[in-house]
């Protein structure tokens, strides 16, 4: 199969895949500000109680939010960093090479963005 062949499937399930994260993402803002529990925690914790599923390690150890990807620098805190030195010392050079690198490529991209963003809202200040 070729990209080309790829390409108007994958944009598909992109768009299809925005759409439906930015439906439940109002819902959680919504359902926040109204005081009532998340429906996607609802359905989780349903989910986990009703397979009897185990929960990570790290829940029980004050770090609730994480996903298991073990070097996913997406939710990198503190938190991540003692878990990870603590449980996975052998990535944590990994994790310390590849940070730094990353923060600068995000930084260098906000900083394009907002150069081509703020003279649009000059106008209005």
């Amino acid at each position: 199969m070729t990209l080309a062949a790829l390409l108007p499937p994958v944009a598909t399930a992109t768009v299809l895949n925005c759409f439906l994260f930015a439906l439940a993402w109002r819902g959680d803002r919504t359902e926040l500000r109204t005081g009532r529990t998340p429906w996607p925690l609802v359905l989780g914790i349903t989910y986990i109680e009703r397979h009897a599923l185990a929960l990570p390690q790290q829940y029980a150890q004050g770090y609730a939010d994480s996903i298991e990807c073990t070097v996913c620098p997406a939710p990198m805190k503190a938190e991540r960093m003692r878990y990870l030195i603590q449980h996975h010392p052998a990535v944590v050079p990994f994790v310390q090479q590849h940070i730094p690198p990353a923060i600068q490529a995000s930084q260098q991209a906000m900083n394009q963005i907002g150069a081509a963003l703020l003279p649009c809202f000059e106008d209005r200040a």
